[in-house]
């Protein structure tokens, strides 16, 4: 994660930002955190800040305790090369383990999308310039699972995997580093 000098790192304190691993989100209570629009904590201890502003937009995430799940609303930003504008990429810190560190998520019937590129699912890294990230993705051509590397604010690597429909499935995302 990203220091950010003062006594808060964005939206929360820097010293709850990091999180005892193993560590897991369900969303069936207030797990603390940034807060959705409605003041209920997501569990999530960061947020990785955009080129401009703070990127924390709360009236688009919703906790939804009863169904156990996070809605998350889209916006045009995303984090791209210099683009970065990016709102709500919320994250969790913590010290990565000498090992192999498994980060995954579930996209629970992801929406067809307009074909302008939404997005949702994981991303590792320290800022919008430094990260991979793997998402089911909206495309012209229909639904597409990608996975992207950036350094420095350059694409190193870039993945795409045509899928047929997504519809009232189960998406499991994971990641390994």
């Amino acid at each position: 994660f990203a220091v950010v000098s003062g006594s808060t790192c964005g939206l929360v304190p820097c010293s709850s930002i990091k999180v005892a691993l193993p560590y897991s989100l369900g969303f069936d209570a207030d797990r603390g955190g940034i807060r959705d629009g409605a003041g209920v904590g997501t569990g999530f201890t960061y947020l990785d800040p955009p080129a401009s502003g703070n990127g924390y937009q709360p009236s688009l995430l919703a906790v939804d305790r009863a169904a156990g799940a996070l809605r998350i609303s889209t916006t045009s930003g995303l984090a791209v090369r210099s683009l970065n504008n990016l709102v709500n990429a919320l994250g969790v810190g913590f010290d990565a383990p000498g090992g192999l560190t498994r980060i995954r998520t579930t996209v629970v019937s992801p929406p067809a999308g307009t074909g302008n590129f939404e997005q949702g699912g994981l991303w590792f890294g320290t800022d919008q310039d430094h990260y991979v990230k793997l998402v089911v993705l909206s495309t012209t051509a229909g639904p597409k699972v990608e996975f992207v590397y950036e350094a420095g604010g350059v694409y190193a690597g870039q993945f795409q995997s045509s899928v047929t429909s997504l519809a009232g499935k189960r998406v499991v995302l994971q990641i390994e580093a």
